[in-house]
């Protein structure tokens, strides 16, 4: 947690997934970024009821809301994996307005057709 929380940039609402030649990247994946940290946190909570974690996944929600879709639907690196985050904060109670908003992105991506995560499809 300690590391995870030296690698947060409250500018950004993300935590850095890299750095490569001094320039920071914050990736919005359910494998890392803000979706994997609030899931992490999430199951956190059963274990440690830390005020901060709560703190945390606001931020990761947020975050995820704002940038995490788009790219493709798988779940590691895509957007079926930041809705499957959006959804279990919902069935935590984190964000009670989260419903409408699954709900449209969930329709979204029905409409959009398949977006494959893998480059060679």
């Amino acid at each position: 947690m300690q590391y995870e929380r030296s690698a947060f940039n409250k500018d950004r609402g993300n935590w850095v997934t890299s750095k490569e030649n001094r320039k920071q990247s914050f990736d919005v994946q359910w494998c890392s970024g803000a979706p994997g940290i609030g899931m992490a946190r999430l199951l956190s909570l059963n274990f440690d009821n830390e005020p901060l974690f709560s703190e945390e996944v606001r931020i990761a929600v947020d975050t995820t809301i704002k940038e995490g879709f788009g790219r493709n639907h798988s779940l590691c690196h895509g957007d079926l994996g930041n809705l499957d985050f959006l959804i279990m904060a919902k069935a935590n109670d984190h964000q009670i307005e989260l419903e409408r908003m699954i709900t449209t992105i969930y329709d979204g991506l029905l409409r959009s057709g398949r977006l494959c995560g893998n480059p060679l499809n």
